[in-house]
């Protein structure tokens, strides 16, 4: 990107440029045969009005692309100095540069073109090295194109032919020009015709350098710039390279007579080597079989990692991603977020509860890692690819905070991208307690310096996407304000960029923290709930598309024409739904029933839907209001009430998820019993296929309806969240106090590993519902107050205490089987 900052330093800089110019021409007049025509070209480029601004912008962004410190005020070396040193760097770790990787087991090639050009660059390195080394001037257009190849890989169709021209133009000069300026016998025609030959050829560098600038113009322009930009032929292209052709035509018939066998065979090798892409094999130095090594799987398992905050987990499976045509708003502007090479690091989205933030994030995440674009008509942005997703949930222990954020992100990305994998291994085999330490210290380790070292590595120029939903799930402000206050540091990566997709509800403690961030390293839009078409207006707005999409599809289920959908009841609905995405699927799933064939009982559930007997002045009471509606159960007793409000309640306190059998075991209830009311929450509750998957709210809104008094006073019962705590761990100390004996794996011989117990035998001896006991007691206990902990029994000769007294070595076992031994300590310091 080329800073507006650095204007003020070009005019003086081009000045030192001349004052050291003419300094050397007094001191060492050139030959006129060895006139360099880089100079030439150059000083003509220079002197042109319409073009030294451009020149000195390109320098400034060549000398500067690969080193901020260029800009220092002493200004210790001219300009081209920085650019002819950059040139020699950049070239050699060319030559050495990795052009494949491979991520979500995918193998990532460099285009074909781009090969040429590394290729042709590669076999003829000591002849750019020598023009390097030789002209300063030389060094800039070589030095534009190594900063331009990785930036871009579009712009290689424009570097292929510069390359081409550049290695051509080179062996003239060695061959024919110079030798041939200082042979004495050469006649006044024949150095006429030389004389004409290398004006020609200052005047193609001439246009190369405007070409070259162009293109590093051209570069720094966001995707969708660059693609209207041509599409009307603003830059002239065609017309540029026309012109250089044109040129480099009269040249070649000029000259063609006076070339020897040896410079033309070096010709075709420049031609030959421009037509094949060369084995990939040969350019490339590490293999996969490094970073496939069994050690470095066994590191990385010693990295915390909740599992169910990753996009693709079980748990997420009960969350959708966006109805296709619909919000493609927003998905187009995070696509052309991604697009922007001069983008910022964080995209932050923001809006209140059910306008649809999850299911952005998850096609967003989905999008990412299947390489595919965010929206129909796009393309998908080739240098992006999903690094790691953390959805955060407050309802699960395990993702409802930043404590494992980073080392989830760090091993996620590890399995999905061996290139960095042996790095991230690298720093955990270095610190083997990496995954108990300080966040800061593990965003230094295992993210920021593994992506610094590929950055060494890897020739290609690579954005890794983290999707991090729902942030204000997570419980801690503090944490929340450290997490977002520690992304500043991304800013440091350039050619492999770490960029951060964040949603979350429009909280005041995360407003305040990204106000925090330096200008420039996040953009913040605002999701807005879908607006109702006009009424001229015949497109479908989202609501109506989502609406009328899961009611096809419910018929489709229960054998129901589609025709007995109501056009009207779909509108109805939309009205109801008012541009809020929870409302409308709430309403659907509350309308899924096993009647839903008969007519009057399907009219029955849309009339109690549309009365209108609440008053809803704002989003927030919208949701409520769906939820009073599908809670209400008019019809069930008041035993039948009393099990759903524990039902719910459980599952709104629990700190992790759990599935219908450990429900069951839980509220101590009889399973079949459990089964048919779960089914008469359906429309709030997810109920996997599967009864061993956990079970979960279908919004974090309604777990803050049902726990707040205020919003949830017109229920037909109430849900007390200190009440539910204080049944929940009253029925954890009896699950504990039965189940927890010596040798819970009946393993017979003390003394034997974790490791070496059958995973599928600790599952068995310690099913889930013993876990979440083991694990959480003390959680809930936290929740009540302090003489409700003495009425439970946290006092001398207790429950509590009598508890530890006879099971503290059987928990201990358990706790060591299930993995859970580091949490031990920390849990009893809680008491």
């Amino acid at each position: 990107m080329f800073l507006t900052s650095i204007q003020p330093y070009l005019e003086r800089i081009r000045l030192r440029y001349a004052a050291r110019r003419a300094a050397t021409e007094r001191q060492a007049p050139p030959i006129e045969g060895q006139t360099r025509r880089h100079d030439n070209a150059y000083k003509s480029i220079g002197a042109d009005p319409d073009q030294s601004e451009l020149l000195a912008r390109f320098e400034a962004y060549v000398a500067t692309a690969k080193d901020d410190t260029s800009l220092d005020g002493d200004f210790k070396a001219t300009r081209l100095e920085h650019v002819q040193e950059h040139a020699k760097k950049n070239l050699d770790k060319l030559s050495n540069s990795r052009l494949s990787f491979t991520i979500t087991g995918k193998t990532i090639v460099v285009r074909e073109v781009v090969r040429k050009v590394i290729k042709a660059v590669t076999t003829f390195k000591d002849v750019v090295s020598a023009a390097i080394s030789g002209e300063p001037h030389a060094a800039l257009a070589w030095a534009g194109v190594m900063v331009i190849l990785p930036q871009d890989e579009d712009a290689a169709n424009g570097l292929e032919k510069i390359v081409y021209l550049l290695l051509r133009y080179r062996q003239l000069q060695d061959e024919v020009l110079v030798p041939k300026f200082q042979d004495p016998s050469q006649s006044e025609s024949a150095r006429q015709l030389l004389v004409d030959i290398r004006s020609k050829v200052i005047n193609v560098y001439v246009q190369v350098y405007v070409y070259e600038i162009r293109l590093v113009m051209q570069c720094t322009k966001s995707k969708a710039r660059r693609i209207v930009r041509n599409a009307v032929g603003a830059d002239g292209w065609k017309e540029m390279w026309e012109g250089i052709e044109s040129v480099s035509r009269h040249i070649d018939d000029g000259i063609q007579s006076r070339l020897n066998i040896r410079t033309l065979g070096i010709w075709q090798r420049i031609n030959d080597s421009m037509k094949q892409t060369g084995d990939i094999k040969d350019l490339q130095q590490a293999t996969l079989a490094s970073v496939q090594d069994g050690n470095q799987t066994s590191l990385l398992t010693q990295l915390p990692c909740a599992v169910n905050a990753m996009f693709d987990s079980a748990e997420m499976g009960a969350e959708e991603s966006c109805l296709r045509g619909t919000q493609l708003s927003i998905l187009n502007d995070i696509q052309d977020w991604l697009d922007d090479p001069a983008g910022e690091v964080i995209f932050w989205l923001h809006e209140m509860a059910g306008t649809g933030k999850t299911s952005i994030s998850l096609t967003a995440a989905h999008a990412l890692n299947n390489r595919q674009p965010l929206a129909e008509g796009r393309e998908h942005a080739r240098d992006a690819f999903l690094g790691a997703s953390f959805f955060f949930k407050q309802g699960d222990a395990t993702r409802n905070s930043t404590k494992t954020f980073f080392s989830t992100i760090a091993r996620r990305s590890a399995q999905e991208f061996p290139d960095l994998r042996i790095h991230i291994t690298d720093a955990v085999k270095n610190n083997l307690e990496i995954g108990s330490k300080g966040p800061q210290q593990q965003l230094q380790d295992l993210i920021i310096r593994p992506l610094l070292m590929l950055n060494e590595d890897i020739f290609m120029k690579i954005q890794l996407v983290n999707a991090i939903d729902a942030l204000d799930e997570c419980i801690e402000e503090r944490e929340v304000n450290d997490l977002v206050n520690m992304l500043a540091a991304l800013k440091k990566l350039h050619h492999v960029r770490l960029r951060i997709l964040i949603t979350s509800r429009p909280d005041n403690h995360i407003f305040k923290s990204f106000a925090k961030l330096p200008p420039g390293l996040y953009k913040s839009l605002v999701l807005e709930k879908i607006q109702p078409p006009a009424q001229q207006d015949d497109a479908m707005d989202d609501i109506t598309r989502y609406i009328s999409h899961a009611l096809t599809k419910i018929a489709n289920e229960r054998d129901v024409s589609p025709e007995a959908l109501d056009k009207d009841d779909i509108e109805t609905l939309r009205d109801k739904a008012d541009g809020l995405f929870i409302y409308a699927a709430t309403a659907c799933r509350f309308l899924d029933t096993d009647d839903f064939e008969d007519d009057e009982a399907r009219r029955e559930i849309l009339d109690q839907i549309f009365d209108d007997d609440m008053e809803t002045d704002g989003p927030q009471q919208k949701v409520d209001e769906i939820y009073l509606k599908v809670l209400s159960f008019p019809r069930l007793t008041k035993s039948s009430k009393a099990f759903i409000q524990q039902v719910l309640g459980f599952i709104a306190v629990f700190f992790e998820p759990v599935c219908v059998p450990s429900l069951t075991e839980l509220l101590c209830r009889d399973k079949t019993k459990l089964e048919e009311r779960l089914r008469q929450l359906h429309s709030v509750i997810h109920i996997p296929q599967d009864e061993n998957s956990p079970l979960s709210l279908v919004h974090l809104s309604l777990r803050d309806f049902l726990l707040s008094e205020e919003r949830s006073r017109m229920l037909p019962f109430c849900v007390e969240g200190i009440s539910m705590h204080r049944a929940v761990f009253d029925r954890c100390m009896e699950i504990m106090s039965e189940k927890l004996h010596q040798d819970m794996c009946d393993l017979v011989l003390p003394g034997k590993l974790v490791a070496d117990v059958a995973p599928a035998l600790i599952e068995k001896k310690v099913p889930q519902y013993l876990r979440y006991a083991c694990r959480y007691w003390v959680d809930h206990l936290e929740k009540l107050s302090g003489d409700q902990r003495k009425d439970v029994g946290l006092n001398d000769d207790g429950k509590v205490y009598t508890f530890l007294a006879e099971k503290l070595l059987f928990w201990l076992e358990t706790m060591s089987l299930t993995q859970e031994a580091p949490t031990t300590i920390l849990i009893l310091n809680r008491l």
